[in-house]
């Protein structure tokens, strides 16, 4: 291999059809360039459309976007077994309270999301699993231990999550990669969308059963969910508004 090709492989490379995005520096290696309407102040449509737009350049749609997440049998059994062995049978729902944002593990709010335990439990008669990351198992336990709910955090891996979300009564989450595999098993998932920044018509979960929290909180407009100093919003979080959205995706439970 040249240096030159080490340098720039796309330009090596041979391939006859290239689809990228224009505005950038390597935009003219490109045989079809897509302006990503992200960059010409477009704050509304779902990524995933975004996305598709690179195939739409060369002739490639699907005509339903939403996306599906296959639960292997493996495992649904080894979650049975978790859930059997903490005593945990159905009707459940998940709680995941947390999202990957550096830095805020140390002031992540507990309080708002014990009491949404409380009331998710009150109003559905289901036992509530608190579900996070390895990472996340010192703030699931504490909301768990004041929630009267159990904490699964660190010990499910990215399929056993679908599985876990699969045979739950419903899923609520913040804004997270959970969040979007919970929809994409067909569970009856809300999203919160805490911060004003939070764009929830860019990232919605999408599935068959699905609503969204948005931001009330009077967020100022330079906090970001990675430099937010107290989560102030999340702290005020309106626990009636997710209830009421839970309650329009499952008409006939107790909430």
């Amino acid at each position: 291999m040249t240096d030159r090709c080490r340098e720039r492989p796309l330009a090596c490379a041979r391939v006859p059809i290239r689809v990228g995005q224009t505005r950038r520096s390597y935009s003219a290696l490109f045989t079809h360039r897509v302006a990503r309407r992200s960059d010409v102040g477009d704050r509304t449509t779902h990524w995933t459309q975004i996305l598709l737009d690179l195939g739409r350049a060369i002739g490639c749609d699907v005509a339903d976007a939403t996306p599906t997440f296959a639960v292997s049998d493996a495992a649904r059994v080894s979650v049975a077994q978790l859930l059997a062995a903490c005593d945990v049978v159905e009707p459940y729902v998940v709680l995941h309270p947390t999202r990957g944002i550096a830095g805020a593990r140390m002031r992540w709010p507990i309080a708002p999301f014990a009491a949404l335990a409380r009331e998710l439990h009150a109003t559905t008669g289901a036992r509530v699993v608190v579900s996070g990351d390895a990472t996340d198992t010192a703030i699931a336990a504490q909301i768990a231990a004041a929630g009267d709910a159990l904490s699964l955090a660190g010990q499910t891996s990215i399929p056993q999550f679908g599985a876990l979300a699969a045979g739950a009564l419903a899923v609520v989450a913040m804004d997270s990669g959970p969040m979007h595999i919970a929809a994409a098993v067909g569970a009856p998932t809300v999203g919160i969308f805490a911060l004003q920044s939070d764009e929830p018509d860019r990232w919605a979960p999408l599935g068959p059963t699905t609503a969204v929290v948005r931001a009330t909180y009077p967020c100022p407009p330079e906090h970001r969910k990675e430099t937010c100093p107290n989560y102030a919003c999340i702290e005020a979080l309106d626990r009636a508004r997710v209830l009421a959205a839970l309650d329009r995706l499952l008409p006939h439970s107790k909430v």
